[in-house]
């Protein structure tokens, strides 16, 4: 019985040690030497192995791949169709803007003459009072000046009647007749409301207009104005009229203005 004890605890003391010497790895004899110590263990490496890896091949695609790139080219045909159409349609909405401003243009334009048509024309004849004229004469002071009578008739040469509301005019002695008339120096002689009836002569006017200096031979005479009125059609109506006379070479006689600036309706 204490033969086989001792031979089972010889056993246990045995196997440790062998586990030890399997798990320890062998160091070199010079390592041995020189230092006299039991060498330690150390982890074991992976070795780095250089290779050259190539694709050979790409998978296939399936056909979800197939769906989504041909939805991709309908969806990029569809924009370019899109943009065309677009284009398109911008350029007919361009062509039938122009045709409906044309149109109302041509609307506009026939209403205008509808209503010139049918609207009043007030025209103007000058001429001198009683066959007087021009009279050179001197003021209380001594200074030279020209007295110029004038008779203002006004006519509804229209198909509608009227209501002339003003009458304008200036008198000028001048060397060259001007281009435009110059409203600035034009008073208003008379302001009211009176009635003229289609084909019918409005109230006359009749008055003089003091200058100052006398005539020169080369010198012309300007006489001219404005008759202002209104309508059924238009509040704002306006008869711009002109006359000269050179009283020293052609005597005393009126002459209507030939410039258009002087011969106007509106």
């Amino acid at each position: 019985m204490r033969k086989y004890l001792a031979v089972f605890v010889l056993a246990l003391g045995v196997i440790p040690l062998q586990a030890d010497e399997r798990q320890a790895i062998p160091a070199s004899p010079g390592d041995c030497a020189t230092t006299g110590q039991q060498p330690k263990r150390t982890a074991p490496t992976r070795e780095h192995v250089d290779a050259d890896v190539r694709i050979v091949s790409s998978p296939g695609k399936d056909s979800y791949d197939k769906a989504a790139f041909w939805a991709t080219i309908a969806l990029a045909l569809v924009g370019f169709v899109g943009i065309g159409v677009g284009i398109r349609t911008l350029r007919i909405l361009k062509r039938q803007t122009k045709a409906a401003e044309d149109a109302t243009k041509v609307a506009l334009l026939n209403t205008q003459a509808l209503i010139n048509a049918e609207r009043a024309w007030i025209m103007v004849d000058l001429e001198w009072p009683n066959s007087s004229k021009p009279t050179q004469t001197v003021s209380n002071s001594g200074e030279p000046i020209t007295s110029v009578p004038f008779l203002l008739r006004c006519f509804n040469e229209g198909k509608t009647p009227c209501w002339v509301t003003g009458k304008r005019v200036c008198a000028q002695i001048v060397d060259t007749i001007p281009e435009k008339p110059e409203m600035e120096k034009l008073p208003a002689m008379w302001t009211g409301l009176d009635p003229v009836k289609v084909g019918k002569e409005a109230s006359f006017l009749q008055g003089a207009i003091g200058l100052s200096g006398h005539f020169r031979d080369d010198q012309t005479l300007i006489i001219w104005g404005v008759v202002t009125y209104r309508d059924a059609f238009n509040e704002n109506l306006e008869t711009l009229w002109g006359y000269y006379c050179q009283p020293k070479t052609s005597g005393p006689h009126l002459h209507r203005i030939r410039e258009s600036a002087y011969n106007r309706n509106t």
